[in-house]
């Protein structure tokens, strides 16, 4: 039997750490998830579904209770607003700890962030799984087209024979996190 999706609370968790504040395609990362939240979140109170908004890094920042209906957008772009990168680390044992307590019904969270060692990964899956025992989470990770670019392009003069060599052990290293982050959320069931 089909389940109505109307009515479903989905929380834009934004990570405000360092690793935020590099730049893809000359904008942050943090205002990439920002803008990516905020169209998604229109999108979805218009279709019936109540937003809220979770912003972390070293601890909580922002949280705002969902809310339902297209009048409540002002109220979610303020909020956005609030949200700006820090200089520190990530703490996603945290977070996550605290996202647990503040939610009271099962949501859809899609957690948006940026890792570059299997280290920080790893935390973050641990973490990731306990959430996802609770709620539906949906990870976004920007790709960055430039590093693409580098494992691709054939080398041709020094600086891009070190680009070369360096982009895809960059690009094979996000490909091994990303596997275990695709198996620790749990695939939606019919």
């Amino acid at each position: 039997m089909a389940q109505s999706l109307a009515n479903s609370s989905l929380v834009m968790a934004i990570d405000t750490g360092h690793l935020m504040r590099e730049p893809l395609n000359g904008i942050p990362n943090l205002d990439h998830a920002i803008n990516n939240g905020l169209v998604l979140g229109y999108a979805c109170l218009r279709h019936g579904d109540r937003i809220g908004m979770f912003g972390f890094d070293s601890k909580m920042r922002l949280f705002t209770e969902p809310v339902g209906g297209t009048h409540h957008f002002n109220y979610f772009l303020k909020a956005s607003a609030d949200l700006e990168s820090r200089p520190e680390e990530t703490n996603f044992t945290l977070a996550f700890a605290e996202l647990l307590t503040q939610l009271k019904q099962r949501s859809l969270v899609i957690l948006q962030t940026e890792f570059v060692d299997t280290t920080m990964a790893e935390l973050m899956i641990e973490n990731v799984e306990r959430l996802a025992a609770r709620h539906v989470v949906i990870f976004v990770t920007l790709r960055d087209p430039s590093l693409h670019d580098i494992v691709n392009a054939p080398p041709t003069r020094p600086a891009s024979i070190n680009a070369a060599n360096t982009g895809p052990n960059s690009f094979t290293t996000a490909m091994l996190i990303m596997v275990p982050i695709r198996s620790a959320i749990p695939r939606a069931r019919n």
